[in-house]
């Protein structure tokens, strides 16, 4: 096997952090050692133990399996925001790049260039603010304010896709522009769509959770990992293992998805060369 196609060792550890996040998710309800909404008022705030691995909060409920079920609400809105994203992006992007120079193309990226000019938290933060608290307005208010990126490299993409020798063909033979798109131009742009997707994943959920740890997200009670950290700021001193654990999460699932993206951007550099 030649060097430059095997994995670093931070991308397989990226992979492997990922895959254990994901599974944890997937299989939250068959480990998960409690309820993680049954209140206890009487066992609030306990240290570790048989029953509670990582203790309980100050409602009493199970924070490991909190933690267990707050992975299934980040990584599950995380996919469900990329799949909405990639979609309305590559679609903009498509017909923009189809239709470069005209006035199709023109107006789709002056409203592009429009949506990146804002910091896209910001941006997201007021449309969360003015649709209302909860799960699917935070998903749709970070839809709208990450679109406008791959539809900028999607654009790019199809320009340069529609000068090669097989798009002037499958004009010539008479296929039109939506074939012509769904057959021809997006496989041979899934690749550079999917590394771009990697790489969004953990922003993404650094989004939602900061996005919940100020109430615009998850609500109560549904377990969540910004929702986790907001709820145990008054516990610090008490409890600090409280803030400590969703942290962990959050931070240990940008990481595991940032050494993908890297492993990812080095393949793709060394292969150029």
């Amino acid at each position: 096997m030649k060097a430059e196609n095997r994995l670093s060792p931070a991308m397989i550890s990226g992979v492997a952090l990922a895959a254990i996040l994901v599974t944890a998710a997937i299989i939250a309800p068959l480990i998960a050692p409690n309820d993680p909404l049954a209140v206890d008022m009487a066992r609030a705030l306990e240290g570790s133990s048989a029953a509670f691995p990582l203790g309980t909060d100050q409602l009493g409920r199970c924070v490991l399996s909190r933690l267990l079920y707050g992975a299934r609400t980040s990584l599950g809105v995380t996919c469900l925001v990329l799949l909405i994203t990639v979609f309305i992006g590559s679609v903009i992007g498509t017909v923009s790049g189809l239709f470069a120079g005209r006035l199709p193309d023109k107006l789709l990226t002056a409203f592009c260039e429009l949506v990146l000019a804002f910091p896209g938290l910001i941006l997201a933060l007021v449309i969360s603010g003015l649709l209302g608290p909860g799960i699917l307005n935070v998903m749709l208010a970070i839809a709208l304010v990450s679109w406008a990126r791959y539809a900028r490299v999607v654009r790019s993409l199809v320009i340069g896709i529609r000068k090669a020798d097989y798009i002037k063909a499958a004009r010539v033979s008479g296929t039109g522009g939506f074939k012509l798109a769904t057959r021809h131009i997006i496989p041979n742009i899934v690749g550079a769509i999917g590394t771009i997707i990697v790489t969004d994943i953990g922003s993404t959920i650094l989004k939602f959770a900061g996005l919940s740890f100020i109430g615009l997200g998850a609500q109560a009670p549904e377990a969540e990992w910004g929702m986790m950290i907001n709820d145990a700021r008054l516990y610090m001193s008490e409890r600090p293992s409280l803030i400590i654990y969703p942290i962990l999460a959050v931070t240990l699932s940008i990481l595991a998805f940032q050494l993908i993206s890297d492993g990812f951007r080095d393949r793709m550099d060394s292969k150029s060369n």
